[in-house]
């Protein structure tokens, strides 16, 4: 919400399972002055090429579909092996289809931001990782900026990208909300 706090229209979704977002959402946007569109449901259900509005930043959480993608080729490629690591994550492609078609909706300069928690893959094992993540969002027309991970939880990560070739000028974070009150220090694993 901090984006929209400061005064960004946000566009929303989420499928709020329990059916307590939508309220909390009405009560919240009330009382402020910025336009705020939501969608309860599932994104994935989405059809992001009919959405005419293009965005600065597109901030994913998280995102399920995108996270049980990761989980399931990590099951797949064998750590150990050290030359077949880097193919194998770029046939397989690290981000889902989702996420890559959602970039479509980003105007050129816009930001990527995507937080890992769950399906987290160990990007010391797995040696190829990195590169296959800046390889298919290259092919998307992203540049990836940055990537941050956990020193310790190693799977949990955020990838910081932008649309175009546009390096954008930035500081360093020295420390991401890694969700359940899990927090400890951070590595800076890529920078563009």
């Amino acid at each position: 919400m901090h984006f929209y706090e400061n005064g960004c229209k946000l566009t929303l979704f989420d499928i709020d399972e329990n059916n307590l977002l939508e309220s909390k959402l009405l009560e919240y946007v009330s009382d402020q002055p910025t336009e705020m569109i939501y969608h309860i449901g599932d994104f994935s259900n989405f059809d992001t090429s009919q959405e005419k509005t293009r965005f600065d930043v597109l901030y994913l959480s998280s995102f399920t579909p995108d996270e049980l993608h990761r989980f399931e080729i990590n099951a797949r490629i064998d750590p150990s092996d050290r030359v077949g690591n880097f193919p194998a994550w770029i046939t397989a492609n690290p981000f889902s289809p989702l996420v890559i078609n959602a970039l479509a909706m980003l105007k050129v300069g816009g930001l990527l931001i995507l937080q890992s928690y769950m399906g987290g893959v160990d990007h010391r094992a797995h040696t190829g990782y990195l590169e296959a993540c800046r390889v298919q969002l290259r092919r998307a027309g992203m540049t990836l900026l940055d990537v941050y991970a956990f020193q310790e939880t190693l799977g949990i990560k955020l990838f910081v990208a932008v649309k175009g070739a546009e390096i954008i000028p930035r500081g360093r974070l020295t420390k991401f909300h890694g969700r359940s009150g899990v927090s400890e220090p951070i590595d800076h694993l890529f920078c563009a």
